[in-house]
């Protein structure tokens, strides 16, 4: 059988896993929310 401290670091490691998974998916959803915004900007100088 296993040790029950095994199941708790697999559990942990889970959460980390999903939390950076979540962090990444974040910063995409920022920079691509910025590239966006700086499309929309009237000339090259405010696009900067």
């Amino acid at each position: 059988m296993y040790n029950s401290n095994y199941y708790d670091w697999y559990r942990q490691n889970d959460k980390l896993i999903s939390d950076i998974e979540k962090a990444i998916n974040g910063e995409y959803s920022a920079i691509s929310c910025y590239a966006k915004l700086a499309n929309m900007a009237p000339n090259q100088v405010e696009q900067k």
